[in-house]
């Protein structure tokens, strides 16, 4: 009997130290200096693209990439000083924005590496597009809205 005690406590005492001790999930970005917004064109020279990204399909939300012949999202994102994306944001989308909820989840998937120029590893915001379209579609794609920041 006084065993039985013993264990169940023991096994209330290991469930309440569990609980609260749970580790955070949630990653928040790293900044060595302060956010600088550059245009896409400025953004290589601060960070490349890591070749050895892994961008799993399976995590992105939203529309899957079969199911729009011809789609575009225009995206603004953090690239911080560790090269992880964060703060991925939906600026302008076609033909809706499903798809572009996707190409957005694709995006905060992609690692970026310092370029040379960039050895303080300068965190930055930039605003870029992805589009993708099945070949041999006729894509007629509209104006593209917000690609530069609006002090520009």
């Amino acid at each position: 009997m006084f065993m039985d005690r013993a264990v169940l406590a023991g096994l209330s005492l290991l469930l309440f130290t569990a609980c609260s001790t749970s580790p955070s999930t949630s990653v928040e970005p790293e900044f060595n200096a302060p956010l600088v917004n550059v245009s896409l064109d400025e953004s290589s020279n601060y960070w490349t693209l890591d070749r050895r990204s892994q961008v799993d399909a399976r995590r992105a939300i939203g529309a899957p990439a079969t199911s729009y012949e011809c789609r575009r999202a225009v995206l603004a994102y953090t690239v911080d000083s560790n090269g992880s994306v964060f703060d991925v944001e939906i600026v302008d989308a076609w033909p809706n924005e499903a798809a572009a909820r996707y190409f957005a989840a694709m995006q905060g998937q992609f690692r970026y590496d310092p370029t040379a120029t960039n050895p303080d590893r300068i965190p930055i915001r930039t605003i870029g597009t992805q589009t993708a379209f099945v070949r041999g579609a006729d894509c007629e794609f509209p104006p593209m809205k917000g690609l530069s920041w609006p002090d520009e």
